[in-house]
């Protein structure tokens, strides 16, 4: 990232390579921790592309800069025995920067994210930091978290929220635990705005909430801070999925682009 009044150079700490998946990089956090007020200046954003074989070679940065106001945030969750799982969504960036799950979520003892690529979960650490990348996940999908005693389960959170979300486009038959926005989304039969179109369907799209929580179904509307999780729809030609992983910072001879984007604070 280059800041182009001066030509001073800012490394972002992002790299991925393979194919056949989409992949998206949220540059917010960096643009926000350089941020110089009122009038921020422009900066060019450059990004190094290698295709090591040929294949179509997708590629997506986006920043959401547009928050909003701070304002609390409120989460009511009530467990109906001791150490169950909820699942909720944050969209939501927390202020002040930093904090983690457990300052968050005052009363749990671990958490989890499913990982759509490998199909399985892993666990998070409640303790570390929601910045940079991790961050950036935490606030894209929805996630469970453990509460050891049952009962109602208050969280407060301060901060702005995040009216966009880019979990729709991606190729993979995997379950896709998606995370909300702060607005609610008609998801009723083919509603959602997809690619490719019908790959995610409400009638095959799950909602965590009620008593004693549990996953209901079909979801017609996503809501806020709930969690979801949906089952792609498997009948698409694999071909006519376009949205493709993209290699970046690899080593080796291959065809090489540059992609720049001005990017206007």
């Amino acid at each position: 990232m280059r800041k182009i009044e001066n030509g001073e150079v800012f490394h972002l700490p992002v790299t991925h390579s393979g194919y056949c998946r989409f992949r998206r990089y949220d540059v917010t956090d960096q643009f926000r921790a350089r941020s110089e007020g009122a009038r921020d200046p422009a900066y060019q954003l450059i990004i190094r592309v290698i295709n090591n074989k040929p294949a179509y070679t997708g590629l997506i940065c986006y920043m959401s800069y547009d928050y909003g106001d701070l304002e609390e945030f409120r989460y009511t969750l009530n467990t109906s025995e001791p150490n169950q799982w909820y699942f909720v969504s944050m969209p939501i960036f927390a202020y002040p920067a930093g904090r983690t799950l457990a300052q968050l979520f005052p009363g749990i003892d671990s958490a989890k994210i499913y990982d759509t690529e490998a199909d399985s979960w892993r666990y998070i650490d409640i303790n570390r930091p929601l910045t940079g990348a991790f961050g950036d996940t935490m606030r894209a999908y929805s996630f469970g978290m453990r509460y050891p005693s049952e009962g109602e389960h208050l969280a407060r959170i301060r901060g702005f929220p995040i009216f966009e979300q880019r979990y729709l486009d991606f190729n993979s038959d995997n379950l896709l635990y998606f995370g909300s926005v702060c607005c609610e989304i008609p998801f009723l039969g083919y509603e959602p705005n997809d690619s490719p179109d019908g790959k995610i369907r409400g009638d095959l799209t799950y909602q965590f909430g009620g008593f004693p929580p549990t996953w209901n179904n079909p979801t017609e509307i996503v809501k806020p801070k709930y969690g979801h999780y949906t089952v792609p729809d498997t009948f698409f030609d694999p071909r006519d999925i376009w949205s493709i992983r993209f290699p970046m910072g690899l080593t080796y001879i291959a065809t090489v682009m540059d992609y720049r984007l001005v990017l206007v604070g």
